[in-house]
């Protein structure tokens, strides 16, 4: 994996940080997700059935309502490919 998207989720591309229950999503055994944030993966699965538009739509709605600034959507429409759970559709 690309060291820049380590520390991502690799659905959204939200930021995981600490790396806390708070934000990582669960296996299916109840153990953190070392790769997914709890708004994509639950209990092993992926929380939505979203096709990689439908994440980009999501994921810079999400990043907006946060605070962040809209100059940020061409970075997440470029960023979301190039992570684990989409990759193979590009």
């Amino acid at each position: 994996m690309n060291s820049r998207y380590k520390n991502q989720c690799q659905s959204c591309g939200m930021k995981l940080g600490e790396r806390t229950a708070d934000i990582l999503g669960t296996e299916a055994d109840g153990a953190l997700s070392a790769e997914f944030c709890k708004h994509c993966y639950q209990n092993g699965s992926f929380t939505q059935d979203f096709t990689i538009e439908e994440m980009i739509e999501s994921a810079t709605k999400r990043a907006i309502e946060a605070g962040a600034p809209r100059i940020l959507a061409p970075l997440i429409r470029k960023g979301i490919p190039k992570l684990k759970r989409w990759r193979q559709n590009y």
